[in-house]
């Protein structure tokens, strides 16, 4: 019963629909769910079954998860604790995701880049720690081995792969290594739908033909990026701008 309400009303805080005063009030509902939970849980704990530890683990997770987004970040450290004490030794990629996120959140950049790393190690097919390893390292400046993270991810996962195609090409531009970016832009643009992002795939495409000095190549895919948000002037400034810087 508890976890079937806290599945909708987790359901109901993520809708974009909601309004904010009754978002909070939703996020004290499920706040006091998961502490309802994790009575019923610790009550049941003292049985010793692994069945028992292994939903409290969850739920402890599952809470340091909802308070860490709540911006609760000393309570979803002590939640993450108890799960990291009760979970699997052999299933704890979820719980160094979320110390991951706390390290950087505390800016303990380093030991969430080795928590990171031991995801990869532990479950190779899990895309986000692709992901985030590779932002940490494009953000130092890093694009190389930001670029290499990348294709690790694209070789080990078949998710996320438009995503990870496009930081690929923009770790590439960065390094100035414009005619390699753009086959990785193409390979994001064929699994993109939506227009405001296939606009701004093909605007890198397009920057990509300016810089090689092909500016015929590159005015016609900033006219095809253009041509995505029709109707929308603000963008379309904005694309016609960067093409130029």
């Amino acid at each position: 019963m508890y976890h079937q309400t806290l599945r909708r009303e987790l359901d109901a805080f993520s809708s974009p629909k909601g309004k904010p005063l009754y978002k909070k009030a939703q996020a004290k509902l499920i706040v006091k769910l998961l502490e309802s939970i994790d009575r019923k849980l610790t009550a049941e704990i003292s049985s010793g079954t692994d069945e028992a530890k292994s939903y409290l683990a969850y739920d402890y997770l599952l809470s340091a998860v909802i308070n860490y987004n709540l911006e609760q970040f000393s309570t979803a450290q002590e939640r993450l604790s108890h799960a990291k004490e009760l979970a699997d030794p052999q299933k704890m990629g979820a719980c160094y995701y979320i110390e991951a996120l706390l390290c950087f959140q505390r800016g303990e950049e380093r030991k969430g880049t080795e928590l990171l790393h031991n995801i990869v190690n532990q479950e190779p097919k899990a895309v986000i720690p692709y992901i985030l390893l590779a932002q940490t390292a494009a953000k130092n400046g890093n694009y190389n081995e930001a670029f290499h993270v990348l294709e690790s991810g694209m070789k080990n996962s078949k998710e996320e792969k438009c995503v990870m195609n496009w930081m690929a090409g923009n770790c590439l531009y960065n390094m100035e290594r414009y005619n390699e970016a753009i086959p990785y832009y193409r390979t994001a643009l064929r699994n993109m739908t939506i227009n405001e992002y296939e606009a701004i795939y093909k605007l890198c495409i397009a920057k990509c033909y300016r810089k090689t000095g092909d500016y015929k190549e590159g005015e016609y895919w900033l006219e095809d990026a253009v041509s995505e948000v029709k109707g929308n002037k603000e963008m379309i400034s904005e694309l016609r701008r960067q093409y130029l810087e």
